[in-house]
């Protein structure tokens, strides 16, 4: 039986993220043809572009999407500017 922190691991890595509702990350999936991302995809994604976000223009929605990705992939740390 897996454990409960193998289960949240497996959770976390099949979870995805429809780009299409976050006008951010869509901009930041120019060159992407997939509608969908993994969590973990979405988080790596606005990790390395941050310089290119609008968080000034983040719907509450995306800021949510935001706040847990970090919670999950970024060890709970905070983006700068949020």
């Amino acid at each position: 039986m897996k454990s409960n922190s193998a289960n949240q691991s497996a959770a976390r890595s099949t979870a995805l993220v429809e780009v299409a509702r976050y006008p951010q990350l869509k901009m930041l999936c120019w060159s992407r043809r997939s509608s969908w991302l993994s969590t973990e995809d979405a988080w790596s994604l606005y990790e390395r572009n941050w310089r290119f976000v609008e968080v000034k223009a983040f719907e509450p929605e995306e800021r949510g999407l935001v706040e847990r990705l970090t919670a999950i992939h970024g060890a709970g740390l905070p983006f700068r500017g949020m």
